[in-house]
């Protein structure tokens, strides 16, 4: 029962950080109207979660948490963006 308690902490942790890079990268390109800087960003996040990707294949977590990484991740940027740029 803890190990399971620890593996959502660290699934939670790996969410947020994609997350929140994404969302700096939109603020940035917002402030510094930088098309380059956004594109670094918006690469560096897509390979940060193909990292995260792998290694949960290669941890072999369940189908099921790997969907609610996906779905909370989406659920977080939307949320957290909606309250920063409205």
């Amino acid at each position: 029962m803890e190990e399971n308690k620890l593996l959502y902490f660290y699934v939670l942790l790996g969410v947020m950080g994609p997350v929140l890079i994404l969302l700096s990268a939109f603020k940035t390109n917002i402030i510094q109207d930088d098309p380059y800087g956004f594109l670094m960003l918006s690469f560096g996040f897509m390979m940060s979660l193909s990292y995260i990707d792998y290694l949960e294949k290669r941890a072999e977590l369940s189908h099921n948490l790997v969907w609610f990484r996906r779905i909370l991740s989406i659920t977080l940027f939307l949320g957290i963006g909606y309250f920063l740029f409205s």
